[in-house]
């Protein structure tokens, strides 16, 4: 099993930012460690289908992000979002993927 958990949005764990927004989403999937969403965090999203150029940036901005501490988040899609976790992993930093349900 992948070992993916769900949170609602009325647990206690679920992220106080998120609940601020007008069509905060009713349920999370996680798999790791949730208390990174309490961390700086910024989402890089993208076209699955994205130039080298579009995937050496998204690569390179999650790297650098990565390094100084912040939680790079994404919808877990192929193309730029793939390059962002790499980047952030290649940092040697923890980073969370969410898709939204």
């Amino acid at each position: 099993m992948n070992n993916i958990k769900l949170i609602t949005i009325k647990d206690n764990i679920y992220p106080d930012k998120l609940k601020e927004l007008y069509d905060a989403p009713l349920c999370l999937f996680y798999n790791g460690n949730i208390e990174l969403l309490h961390n700086k965090m910024v989402a890089i999203v993208g076209s699955r289908e994205c130039s080298k150029y579009g995937k050496m940036l998204a690569f390179k901005f999650a790297f650098e992000l990565s390094k100084m501490g912040i939680t790079i988040i994404s919808g877990g899609a192929r193309g730029i979002d793939t390059y962002a976790h790499l980047g952030a992993l290649k940092a040697r930093k923890r980073n969370y993927c969410s898709k939204r349900k």
